[in-house]
């Protein structure tokens, strides 16, 4: 009687399952779901990136997949630091949209600039929504913020007028 030699497949399919089974009594994955989720949300964006630079789709994915690339990375912010994030930074979610477009502007070929007039006034409103947020949730720490930039411009400026 002939002996088969057992296959390595199933050496490490029981090594798998072992480690699986031990990182299910010390809360490993909880761990990872509760914070890494995120991640999910970045494989789209980077599998319409991969699409978009082998040549197997248009310049316009690049879109959706600045617009998940942001968010995912907006969304590890809040899974790993909490809902205050989302309090003040809301609208960094909109500069995936302008993330998106300044790609397309970026590498498409011939360049029209009007898509890198759109991500800018996307960036604009952006920007704008978040000092205006800022202003509303946390006023005095942003006006003091503004009153030592602006003292701080005025003491260079008489400085190199000296």
């Amino acid at each position: 009687m002939s002996k088969k030699p057992v296959p390595a497949g199933l050496g490490l399919a029981l090594m798998l399952a072992g480690f699986a089974l031990l990182a299910g009594k010390t809360d490993i994955p909880q761990v990872w779901s509760a914070s890494l989720w995120p991640v999910f949300l970045f494989l789209p964006a980077a599998g319409l990136h991969g699409l978009f630079f082998a040549g197997k789709a248009p310049v316009y994915v690049l879109i959706p997949g600045g617009m998940l690339a942001s968010s995912s990375l907006f969304t590890l912010l809040y899974s790993r630091i909490g809902p205050q994030v989302l309090i003040y930074g809301w609208p960094l979610l909109i500069s995936g949209i302008s993330l998106g477009m300044l790609e397309v502007y970026l590498f498409s070929r011939p360049r029209r600039r009007k898509w890198l007039a759109a991500a800018a006034a996307t960036g604009a409103v952006t920007l704008l929504l978040t000092a205006v947020n800022l202003m509303l949730h946390a006023g005095f720490l942003f006006f003091s913020l503004v009153l030592i930039v602006s003292g701080a411009a005025i003491l260079v400026r008489r400085w190199k007028g000296w």
